[in-house]
């Protein structure tokens, strides 16, 4: 049972369910946490050990993220999460169970990691498969794959490659042929689909990590001469223009040795910036877990827009976000978790030093330009077992005889009820009715912003046709929704949308409350297109001062050029609102 379970949690990154509402995404996390659940059922015990540098690493990191929970702006949100990402507190909390069961069949079963490793080669090489083809017929696509975002495939590739390497060092002695072959395939198939993805920070990664194992792996004069090579292909990088290389990898990585520091190089540079002013704002426990996209509306430079017109809801750099979400305590426990990790593998045997450093430098490095996902938890918590169990001293055991079932039933209930929440967010986009809407509501739980969003978002633009009694409903479960989670801009843009349409038709002391909201949206999101926009809408309409529209744009377009754009919408909104004379005014 346990061999096969450590098969199937690597396994369960091949989900793809077009049936769930993010199909990359969401059955691959609820079925890791069903086998998390079946695992904690296997394990006969758990043990604790605070002494030991890595178990008290991933408790400390685990405790600063619910206290980041507790104190986030929204600690609901920041517990459950999301549909769209699976993570938030309760995520960490089903990979600190999964860490401290793989350790116990780390601990007790000589093979296990063997069983654990292949199953992640076997992952890289069919998620190389699944993308060859289209990469064949066109080699400047890049290719989605199992993984859903191309960047994902890239980290894939890269961990695939320094997982192969480790196993071949670590069985050099061995006489496992299958083990052999299988880890030279992942070699190929990881550089393969590394060139691929087109994925420069898995590919910065694979420098970085392949040079450390140079380094540390071969005599002098193979330094001397690798080192030499490098610089020669970085030189050559350098020096040919971007466009002349045949492989798109290299001709994206070529621009930014040629400074072209434009397209997503530039707006990393920008949304690293945004992150780090929420960070200064709040900066020992952060704005709490998934609380990214409010920290980017609220702390938007527009002239990110100007690049890039899209909303980021991750930094796109692991450290940044955890300063942001997390501050100053969340990310130096992930860096005490992460440096007890290297200092411990420095003390396990020699021939597998070079590999491990390399596969946790890669990674160290991969995340300065992105950020965790379920395939690189469950390596990096995974590797944290394996390492963490060659380190107890004196743990503590505990049988747990009534507590782990009721903890394991708990968590497979969970994930069930889960899934038909979600099933319910898509049953109501695809056959969208009022009444099934308002009925759904209390009953998707954690998923409720998404249920108001996505299909409240189609209700929006039906809202003429809705009889009176038929608004009002549906007003009330997107206003009781916004005040749960005035922290999550999309149910903060639809409310606005929807008050600002039928403002009229409120009674005075709802107008009051509306006005309030609004002026808190546009002071708190001053730079957010949304929130601009909707203040446009607001002076006009509202407070009928279309003068104070006009003013209001032309500062923010003299500060941005990015909000010029907008100048044919506050003119369709003057003549739409009767004030067709005021738009001379305009550019």
């Amino acid at each position: 049972m346990e061999s096969l379970l450590l098969f199937l949690i690597p396994a369960s990154n091949y989900l793809v369910a077009n049936f769930m509402f993010f199909p990359f995404i969401t059955f691959k996390a609820l079925s890791l946490r069903v086998l998390t659940a079946i695992g904690l059922l296997t394990v006969k015990k758990l043990t604790f050990d605070f002494k030991e540098k890595i178990f008290l690493g991933v408790f400390l990191f685990f405790i600063s993220t619910f206290i980041s929970t507790i104190l986030s702006i929204s600690p609901y949100r920041a517990f459950w999460g999301n549909a769209e990402r699976m993570e938030g507190f309760i995520s960490l909390f089903f990979y600190l169970i999964l860490f401290l069961i793989l350790r116990e069949i780390f601990k007790n079963k000589k093979d296990a990691l063997t069983i654990f490793l292949i199953s992640f080669i076997i992952f890289g090489i069919v998620a190389t498969l699944d993308v060859l083809p289209a990469w064949i017929k066109n080699p400047k696509i890049r290719p989605e794959g199992i993984m859903g975002n191309g960047a994902y495939m890239g980290i894939v590739g890269m961990l695939t490659f320094f997982i192969s390497l480790f196993c071949l060092d670590w069985k050099k002695e061995s006489k496992d042929i299958f083990l052999k072959i299988i880890s030279i395939l992942g070699l190929i198939f990881g550089i393969l689909l590394l060139l691929i993805s087109q994925t420069r920070s898995a590919f910065l990664g694979f420098l970085f990590g392949i040079s450390l194992y140079a380094f540390l792996k071969f005599p002098r004069i193979f330094k001397i001469l690798f080192l030499v090579f490098l610089g020669v292909f970085i030189l050559i990088l350098a020096i040919i223009p971007p466009e002349k290389f045949p492989l798109v990898i290299l001709s994206r990585v070529s621009e930014i040795l040629h400074g072209k520091i434009v397209g997503s190089s530039l707006t990393r540079l920008l949304v690293w910036k945004i992150f780090l002013n929420g960070w200064l704002e709040r900066p020992f426990f952060g704005y709490g877990p998934e609380s990214s996209p409010y920290i980017f509306g609220k702390f938007l430079n527009p002239r990110l827009l100007e690049i890039e017109q899209a909303i980021f809801d991750r930094a796109h750099n692991k450290y940044v976000e955890l300063l942001a979400t997390q501050g100053i305590f969340g990310f130096l426990s992930y860096l005490f978790l992460f440096f007890s990790l290297i200092l411990a593998i420095i003390k396990l045997e020699k021939r597998i030093l070079p590999s491990l450093l390399a596969l946790f430098g890669a990674f160290f490095v991969n995340n300065f330009f992105i950020f965790d996902i379920q395939y690189t938890w469950i390596v990096f918590f995974g590797f944290c077992a394996w390492i963490s169990s060659h380190f107890h001293k004196s743990p503590k055991e505990f049988n747990f005889i009534l507590l782990r079932p009721a903890l394991a039933v708990l968590m497979i209930v969970l994930s069930v009820v889960n899934f038909f929440q979600i099933r319910l967010v898509i049953d109501n986009i695809r056959n969208p009715s009022l009444e099934k809407f308002v009925d759904s509501f209390p009953k998707v739980g954690p998923y409720d912003a998404e249920l108001v969003v996505h299909v409240g978002s189609m209700f929006l633009k039906e809202l003429s046709k809705m009889k009176l009694n038929e608004v009002s409903l549906f007003y009330e479960v997107v206003r009781n929704q916004y005040l749960k989670e005035k922290s999550d801009l999309r149910t903060s843009s639809l409310y606005m949308n929807l008050s600002s349409y039928i403002y009229p038709s409120l009674k005075d002391e709802e107008k009051e409350f509306v006005k309030r909201q609004i002026e808190f949206y546009i002071k708190e999101f001053p730079n957010y297109p949304h929130a601009v926009l909707v203040a446009l809408n607001y002076f006009i309409n509202i407070k009928n001062d279309p003068q104070q529209a006009i003013n209001y744009l032309k500062r923010k377009s003299q500060e941005f050029k990015f909000f010029e754009k907008f100048y044919p919408l506050l003119k369709e909104n003057l003549r739409q609102s009767g004030y067709q004379d005021l738009d001379l005014e305009l550019p």
